[in-house]
């Protein structure tokens, strides 16, 4: 009996010992072809050495900013991969993710084998900033408000030397002061070019109008009721401007 014991252990020990080549080298940015593992690897590693932190985190921005926050829990892991879903891997240019709160939506992106060097986050809380650069640092966090945006762009890439193609938002616009809010949505016009993608998320999963943003036509909706509360995915594009 103890001998079949040990024999389970060491083979159990000889299953979970890490092959050699496996591990991230977090300052190596690999290749398109074997991008996806290893941005896979890297995520789960930190998703597990975030957990609690994260949770600490949401839970001390909430009470200090609940209106920039938008909302009494995290996203759930169902939410950020309903998102993530719809951001292209095909296509060039940068994914822009706007309020990325401790990142679970981030990872979800991630995980989809988006490359890393392609992924700017824009944060406005500070705190939440700090802690997504050491969650990901092999992307560009940006502490910064949305509202600005272009203006960041142009700082770290050079003026109009950058091309976006997709917009994820988390931003709580029935929160936030009307004036703000248009002031986002300015910047997704003067960031995106036509056919440009605005991946938007909100709590109120009462539908809303194809052209609720301004020169953006709705062409996909899903709500995701498993998530507290229930939310609700809109996909936008960015229509050509008419002469």
């Amino acid at each position: 009996m103890i001998r079949k014991i040990k024999q389970r252990v060491k083979k159990t020990t000889s299953m979970r010992r890490p092959q050699s080549g496996n591990g991230v080298r977090r300052n190596h940015h690999p290749s398109a072809s074997v991008l996806a593992p290893d941005s896979r690897n890297f995520v789960h590693f930190n998703d597990r050495q975030a957990g609690k932190s994260a949770l600490s985190l949401f839970l001390s921005e909430l009470i200090s900013n609940p209106r920039n926050i938008g909302a009494a829990c995290p996203s759930s892991n169902g939410l950020a991969n309903c998102m993530a879903s719809f951001v292209p891997r095909a296509e060039d240019g940068y994914i822009i993710e706007l309020g990325a709160g401790t990142g679970t939506i981030t990872a979800a992106i991630l995980r989809q084998g988006i490359d890393p060097k392609r992924l700017v986050v824009v944060e406005k809380s500070a705190k939440m900033a700090e802690f997504l650069k050491h969650r990901f640092p092999e992307i560009l966090v940006i502490h910064g408000d949305a509202a600005e945006l272009s203006h960041y762009l142009d700082s770290h890439f050079g003026a109009g030397q950058w091309h976006v193609s997709t917009i994820v938002s988390s931003l709580p616009f029935k929160s936030l002061p009307v004036s703000v809010g248009d002031a986002i949505k300015e910047q997704f016009q003067q960031v995106l070019p036509p056919r440009g993608r605005l991946i938007q998320f909100t709590y109120d999963i009462r539908p809303v109008s194809a052209h609720y943003f301004t020169n953006f036509k709705k062409k996909n909706s899903r709500i995701k009721w498993i998530n507290i509360p229930p939310a609700r995915v809109d996909v936008f594009l960015r229509e050509k401007q008419k002469n």
